[in-house]
């Protein structure tokens, strides 16, 4: 279990790639699924939205991610490498929802500022992660993994939102 938390915590610190996670069928699901519930669990804490809308949300946001991961890796003949970007991605997602949902849990008055300015930092990070891992799975300039990785983002955000009848 250590080692597990070491590849991804090395994957948030961008010290290793996606090919340090396991890729077995089991594995891949497994992470998928923990994401997803955590996720889940964790929105429904702090948020009023109802919990129909945000499992709507979140499913639709990581089916998206992973669809458009997939199309990317096909498109780039690499999609031997798919369990492991996607394992890698949602693994990582599931770090950065802990780490937000400790900011939540340690908002006060006088931290409430302080609370939003970190939740858009560890957003971007989590971009910026997911970025590294997509540059390294798909062998682009990291620039470009940074940049698909925004889009990518802006994209499941807005089908997401789209799903839920979210009004911008």
């Amino acid at each position: 279990m250590r080692s597990l938390l070491l590849v991804f915590a090395n994957l948030c610190l961008l010290r290793r790639g996606p090919e340090q996670v396991p890729t077995q069928a089991w594995f891949v699901i497994g992470i998928v699924l923990v994401d997803l519930l955590f996720s889940f669990a964790v929105s429904t804490r702090f948020s009023d939205t109802s919990r129909l809308l945000i499992a709507t949300s979140i499913t639709v946001s990581m089916a998206t991610t992973a669809l458009i991961t997939w199309l990317l890796l096909q498109w780039r003949g690499l999609i031997a490498r798919y369990p492991a970007t996607v394992a890698a991605i949602f693994g990582c997602d599931l770090i950065f929802t802990a780490l937000l949902a400790g900011v939540e849990l340690s908002i006060t008055p006088v931290f409430a500022s302080g609370a939003y300015a970190l939740k858009v930092v560890l957003s971007l990070w989590a971009i910026a992660v997911n970025g590294f891992i997509l540059h390294r799975a798909m062998g682009v300039r990291l620039i470009w993994g940074f940049a698909i990785a925004f889009v990518l983002a802006f994209f499941a955000l807005s089908i997401s939102g789209l799903a839920i009848g979210a009004r911008s």
